[in-house]
């Protein structure tokens, strides 16, 4: 969590100092020669990057409202592309001011860009979902390696420049360079982390999925008791509807998902408690999950031993592909309904 707090409070100083120093360095930049060729350059490069990022999102709402896609491999989605974006937009100025130092022209319009837009790309695809996920694992060492790492890429970078070319580029270099690295180093280590230990969603009870969660992730859920609230129908699992409707035989009570397409291989008489590929009895250690795209439920070694190099199962009895966050099955939705079945 403080490393988010970090996160939040460098992106926004970076655009409070960018406006202090332009406010008070403008009648310098009024009179720089090039000062229109820079603007309309800057402007125009804004709206090709502004544009891109609208149709970045407009797709992914368009893919959300077309399909059933998983909460995690939303989340995850749009955090990666977020903090992939603003560590680009600190990873392309640094490199142009190494490279090309004596072009104001060409760098500029990049920095006026990288730092106005780092907030707009939080607000565009973290901010909806910044309390909802955590990484994996604590990686705070690995996320100080990457910060020190930029670090001393920011240092060697000025020092060459230092040695290869004037006193003025060496410092240009070096105040840019360590602009980004103050600045933009806490959401450049937080997408390396991501993608180096993955993330998890922060749901209420640990990784209990209600009802309208279970429906969300593809589930197959098609009864609310009457005078569920919405409050209460969080709390909801399926078996506890199946009770609902028939509570005297909730054990001969089909749940749609769980009966449909068992392999014909499989002759002898499977109980809903087990599962249908190993037949062994779901508890607490073999664990019933879901698979999310078609909410049939495998339990979680069955799910382990089915995984592909691409962190994906294909269903057994419908063979439709879901995608395993991290390849780590434990990660899927837990089937509360069938455990509650004793």
């Amino acid at each position: 969590m403080v490393h988010k707090v970090v996160f939040i409070v460098s992106i926004f100083l970076n655009v409070i100092l960018s406006i202090f120093l332009i406010y008070n360095n403008f009648d310098k930049i009024r009179v720089y020669t090039h000062a229109r060729e820079v603007t309309k350059l800057t402007l125009f490069s804004a709206w090709i990057f502004y544009t891109f990022c609208a149709i970045f999102k407009g797709a992914f709402t368009a893919v959300d409202r077309q399909n059933v896609v998983p909460k995690l491999e939303k989340v995850r989605r749009d955090i990666i592309t977020g903090y992939g974006l603003i560590t680009m937009l600190a990873i392309v100025p640094s490199f142009l001011v190494v490279l090309v130092r004596d072009s104001p022209l060409i760098i500029y319009p990049f920095v006026f860009i990288s730092n106005f837009s780092s907030i707009f790309i939080f607000l565009f695809f973290i901010v909806a979902h910044f309390d909802n996920y955590s990484i994996l694992h604590k990686p705070l060492k690995f996320k100080a390696i990457i910060t020190l790492v930029q670090l001393a890429l920011s240092l060697i970078a000025s020092l060459l420049t230092w040695t290869f070319s004037t006193t003025e580029n060496a410092s240009t270099v070096f105040y840019i360079t360590i602009w980004y690295t103050v600045f933009f180093s806490a959401g450049i280590a937080e997408f390396f982390a991501i993608l180096r230990f993955g993330v998890k969603i922060k749901y209420g009870e640990e990784d209990r999925v209600g009802v309208y969660e279970q429906r969300e992730i593809g589930g197959k859920i098609d009864y609310r008791p009457p005078g569920t609230t919405t409050s209460s129908a969080r709390r909801t699992t399926m078996a506890s509807m199946v009770r609902a409707q028939n509570p005297e035989s909730a054990m001969e009570v089909s749940i749609f998902n769980e009966i449909e397409d068992v392999p014909q291989n499989h002759t002898s008489y499977i109980k809903i408690s087990q599962c249908k590929i190993c037949t062994q009895e779901y508890n607490g250690t073999v664990i019933p999950r879901i698979l999310i795209t078609c909410g049939h439920t495998v339990c979680e070694v069955c799910i382990n031993n089915l995984l592909d190099e691409n962190h994906s199962v294909v269903c057994p009895f419908c063979r439709k592909s879901t995608s395993v966050p991290d390849g780590q099955p434990d990660l899927l939705p837990k089937n509360f309904a069938i455990l509650e079945m004793d």
